[in-house]
């Protein structure tokens, strides 16, 4: 009775918890470090975005351009990176970064 009340009371965390074991089982490689950073910086890019949207939600107000400025964003941040990179010779073109790929970078989800 104990069990059940404390998964009914932690079921996010639980839910969690059974998706992580059950993709660590699945996919090799799962829980790599360069995998759980890049869910990490894709959770922080989705948080300021909901950040935003909550504001608007509690004064009573609906926005549904969230995620149309997010995929746009993205879009436009991948264009300006190309132009770029194919504007230099090719050995730096690792190197070329646009002076605008820092305002869209952290909305790129391309």
């Amino acid at each position: 009775m104990r069990f059940l009340s404390l998964v009914s009371q932690y079921r996010v965390i639980v839910i969690l918890g059974l998706t992580l074991v059950i993709s660590a089982l699945v996919v090799p490689g799962y829980l790599s470090a360069s995998t759980l950073g890049l869910g990490l910086d894709r959770a922080a890019t989705i948080g300021l975005i909901a950040i935003g949207l909550t504001v608007l939600l509690i004064s009573g107000q609906i926005d549904l351009s969230g995620g149309a400025v997010f995929a746009l964003a993205g879009i436009v941040s991948v264009i300006l990176q190309r132009r770029s990179a194919s504007s230099l010779p090719r050995s730096s073109a690792s190197w070329s970064v646009p002076w605008q790929a820092p305002s869209t970078a952290c909305w790129s989800s391309a």
